[in-house]
């Protein structure tokens, strides 16, 4: 059987949302590639149009700062929001 199933989808995806100015300060200093180097107008148009599906509602989707890399906050934000996208009333332990 294929991995992921044909014509699965996934349940609640999450955005890990980053400014683009502060995405490009983490990456100074190192070689980019060619969607790196695209210009920071387009970087903000990119951002825009996945915070706009986010709002949307039309798909469940946790947002996640990712401003601070602090990786076990971000899983408790990611944890949280799949919890409610789901409509789960009892966060998961660890959550």
């Amino acid at each position: 059987m294929p991995w992921p199933p044909v014509g699965s989808c996934p349940i609640s995806p999450s955005l890990l949302d980053l400014d683009p100015v502060a995405g490009m300060r983490r990456i100074a200093g190192r070689p980019l590639d060619a969607f790196e180097r695209m210009d920071l107008d387009f970087h903000r148009r990119v951002r825009e149009g996945y915070l706009e599906i986010a709002r949307d509602g039309q798909a469940p989707c946790a947002r996640a700062s990712t401003r601070r890399p602090m990786p076990d906050r971000l899983h408790a934000q990611i944890a949280r929001g799949v919890d409610e996208a789901l409509g789960r009333r009892e966060p998961r332990h660890g959550a």
